[in-house]
């Protein structure tokens, strides 16, 4: 994997007690490709060295970033959904120049870098989020613009009058209650004068290939 799909969760294996990162070793001619190695793993993690038979969320790519090896994600989903297992998909090195379905592949999170097949500029990123997940998930960034009373009277109060806790009720702190849908995981700011017009432009003439031939 590429380190940005890497480093997340070997910071969360080294903070939170009881995690363990596996890295899943580059399978081998009688391993039969990454799918079934993969696949194999879930089905059975003490073969992988885990001291027990709970994966939590597993994270990876559509095609590996140095030999474009493919993994078939819908057979990986279907095994996930099965067992109860987080799928992440860094989608970085295909989204654009491969066919990809989230109703073929139910993933908990599809993450993607537009600067590479999306023809998009650097320094932005989509993300694609199911709605099952949309009430239990926090985001990564906290800020006013994902809060439901972002344009609200409370941000009028007078001196020392402010309140949080929520819309409903008085308390220390800035409003708490999250905006509707997939808004709560926004990133903060502004959007980007520039290069959001720019990846809108990308993303039309993607739009126009026929990605499948």
């Amino acid at each position: 994997q590429m380190p940005s799909a890497v480093y997340p969760w070997q910071e969360l294996c080294r903070v939170v007690d009881g995690l363990k990162l596996v890295v899943v070793p580059y399978p081998t001619s009688h391993d039969g490709g990454w799918t079934e190695q993969i696949v194999r793993i879930l089905k059975d993690p003490k073969t992988s060295g885990c001291n027990n038979n709970d994966v939590s969320v597993v994270c990876l790519p559509q095609c590996h970033w140095a030999d474009g090896s493919l993994l078939d994600l819908a057979t990986i989903s279907r095994v996930c959904t099965e067992r109860n297992v987080a799928l992440v998909v860094d989608a970085t090195q295909s989204i654009g120049a491969h066919p990809f379905s989230v109703q073929d592949v139910d993933a908990d999170c599809v993450a993607c870098s537009v600067h590479k097949w999306l023809l998009g500029p650097h320094g932005a990123s989509l993300v694609y989020v199911p709605q099952r997940n949309y009430d239990s998930w926090l985001p990564l960034d906290q800020h006013d613009r994902a809060r439901l009373c972002n344009d609200g009277d409370l941000w009028d109060a007078s001196m020392n009058k402010m309140h949080g806790g929520s819309v409903q009720r008085d308390g220390a702190g800035y409003p708490e209650e999250f905006d509707y849908g997939a808004r709560r995981l926004d990133a903060g700011g502004r959007p980007n004068p520039i290069l959001l017009p720019m990846l809108r432009a990308a993303l039309e003439i993607v739009a126009e290939y026929d990605i499948e031939q």
